[in-house]
């Protein structure tokens, strides 16, 4: 499989325009996480030993994707059993995955819900006359995504995301993708 393109995050953190930069981080998160899931044929390609074509074409038709992964996990799992050298460090691996494109992954939260805008003044200063605006200041917006209390099923806690869960998110998928591809590069040259 070709080498995901990593976002350069740093530029996107420098945007000058806080609604630009805060799209921008959602769209590394979203393309991330499908990084991240485009990797499971290569799991199950490389835990079965066969063409990625075969691995693809038994996957893909799986429609759910937290189905094609799970089978893609426990292909690996089964693979790796006997290694306890790789073995331990897969389930690491596995439950990274698990965390970043389940149902509590930041993808999840800002794939299926809509940003939201909370709008303050900075620079006030009190006892300014009515009119007046404040010294140095404007609005200032911050941008989130959070899912409605109301489309939280059973006891699940209220969940949002803003700009610095998502940048962490970023680093945090860039990691995985690159220790899963090391983890894999290591399976098929001789740790088989």
């Amino acid at each position: 499989m070709a080498r995901p393109h990593f976002p350069n995050l740093d530029a996107i953190a420098e945007l000058p325009d806080s609604e630009v930069r805060f799209y921008a981080i959602v769209g590394a998160v979203i393309s991330l996480t499908s990084a991240l899931e485009h990797r499971v044929v290569d799991i199950f390609q490389r835990a079965l030993a066969i063409s990625e074509e075969q691995a693809a074409a038994m996957l893909l038709g799986i429609r759910a994707s937290s189905i094609q992964r799970d089978l893609a996990l426990t292909a690996m799992t089964f693979k790796v059993s006997q290694k306890p050298e790789l073995a331990a460090e897969w389930q690491q691996l596995a439950a990274r995955i698990v965390a970043a494109t389940g149902q509590r992954g930041e993808r999840n939260v800002v794939g299926h819900n809509p940003v939201s805008a909370h709008m303050e003044m900075s620079g006030a200063i009190g006892g300014a006359p009515i009119g007046a605006l404040p010294i140095g200041g404007g609005p200032v917006w911050e941008f989130f995504v959070h899912i409605p209390p109301e489309r939280l099923a059973g006891d699940k806690p209220p969940r949002a995301v803003d700009f610095q869960t998502l940048m962490t998110a970023a680093k945090t998928l860039i990691a995985l993708i690159k220790d899963l591809g090391s983890f894999l590069n290591r399976l098929s040259h001789g740790a088989q």
